[in-house]
């Protein structure tokens, strides 16, 4: 029988940090039965191998993409999924113990609501750094609902039903940025997304390696061009 609800995880080059991804899996309170789909998109390093580790601990998968980017890899994760529920996160994210339990059943105690999304947090920088983070993404996200009528899919943490991703067309492969947001685009014409505050995941501050305010306006920057100037194809740095 096949688990009610199927996890995502792209990753590339994710040696360091797929073990304390996985890890917190491990810890999931939950009722609800997961199972995990790791996509390896083609790394180099020992990514598939250090995952490979927890196959005795968790309902793990792992699959390799060969055609490299956020798009490919979380279509085929997406694709391969057998949940009816199926959550995207991140290789280098981790997740708190009611992570399942908390966004699989929004879906599932919600018929009106098609998918839902949640926020990061930061926890590796200094005090007021964190906090800054911690405030503003949050108000992003509002602030986006409000003037574009649309919740975006966060690819760090979100739910969906198969269903609507389905109906939705799916990820575009050829993305390799706002993949996720580009999905909500379609999907919120299916049925409501919602955002979950609580709880957040726990982000990698790498993206934010050369400064908080230099990596928060290359977000914003590439969005603008995407949805703004409705560029088909716009590119966020590796942060590998």
């Amino acid at each position: 029988m096949s688990p009610a609800v199927t996890v995502v995880i792209p990753a590339f080059n994710e040696e360091e940090h797929i073990a304390a991804c996985l890890e917190a899996f491990t810890r999931q309170q939950t009722s609800i039965p997961f199972d995990i789909i790791l996509v390896d998109n083609c790394s180099n390093d020992r990514t598939s191998e250090v995952a490979q580790t927890f196959a005795s601990r968790l309902p793990l998968k792992i699959i390799h993409e060969g055609k490299k980017g956020r798009g490919a890899a979380r279509a085929r994760g997406f694709a391969e999924a057998t949940g009816s529920i199926i959550l995207s996160t991140d290789a280098d994210t981790i997740v708190p113990p009611n992570w399942v339990t908390a966004f699989a059943g929004a879906l599932m105690l919600r018929q009106d609501v098609v998918a839902v999304t949640g926020r990061p947090m930061l926890t590796e920088f200094s005090w007021w750094k964190n906090a800054v983070f911690n405030t503003i993404v949050p108000l992003c996200i509002v602030i986006n609902g409000f003037f574009f009528r649309n919740v975006g899919l966060s690819g760090f943490s979100f739910a969906v039903r198969k269903s609507a991703y389905d109906q939705a067309g799916g990820f575009d492969a050829e993305a390799d940025a706002y993949e996720d947001l580009d999905l909500a685009n379609r999907v919120r014409k299916i049925g409501k997304i919602v955002y979950l505050a609580h709880p957040a995941v726990i982000f990698s501050g790498r993206r934010f390696k050369h400064g908080l305010i230099r990596g928060l306006f290359e977000y914003w920057h590439t969005f603008f061009h995407k949805f703004i100037l409705r560029k088909r194809r716009v590119i966020l740095s590796d942060v590998k």
